[in-house]
């Protein structure tokens, strides 16, 4: 249930976290990969994609800055060339500023808003065409996240197939009740 055999999967922030647990999910759902990760975060790709590749998936790696339009542009470019086509896109990076409101400057606000929501639409503008074209396409964003990466992944996958071919705009609460219970 829910197969990604045939598919390629572009996901950002894939080092760590829900990045590297959707990585694992849609490798063992059949996904060929695309990894995006940014090195100045401090986290290591090499074991997502060893995980990954011992399910017998494609996989290519770049580092990535999704505030630059080439870096997004040229994975997409090449996971199309390599792994023959671009499926699914998980826009998984982004970042947060842990300071009182009144002490974020515009510098930190202006790049806050670059990674979490500009380079979503980076990843989604390079990516659109190759999915008109193979005539299949699944543009997916993370936002704050409560519930564990695992959880995340397989609401991912189940949204990535062809299972979910009707469901499209739509705000997924993924957190174990919590928001119901009134604990948020």
């Amino acid at each position: 249930m829910f197969d990604l055999t045939g598919r390629v999967a572009l996901i950002t922030g894939a080092a760590s976290g829900i990045g590297a647990a959707t990585a694992r999910v849609f490798a063992e759902a059949g996904a060929d990969l695309a990894l995006a990760w940014y090195p100045p975060d401090g986290h290591d790709i090499e074991p997502v994609r060893k995980v990954a590749e011992a399910t017998g998936r494609r996989v290519v790696v770049a580092a990535v800055d999704v505030t630059r339009d080439g870096d997004v542009s040229a994975l997409v470019t090449r996971a199309v060339s390599e792994l023959g086509g671009m499926h699914i896109v998980i826009a998984n990076a982004g970042i947060a500023r842990k300071v009182a409101l009144q002490e974020l400057d515009d510098a930190a606000w202006n790049r806050v808003v670059d990674v979490n929501l500009n380079g979503v639409w980076r990843c989604f503008r390079a990516a659109l065409p190759h999915m008109q074209q193979a005539r299949f396409g699944r543009l997916i964003a993370t936002s704050s996240v409560v519930g564990t990466p695992e959880d995340i992944a397989y609401v991912f996958q189940f949204l990535a197939s062809a299972e979910a071919s009707y469901v499209n705009g739509q705000l997924l609460v993924v957190d174990g009740a919590r928001s119901l219970a009134g604990l948020d």
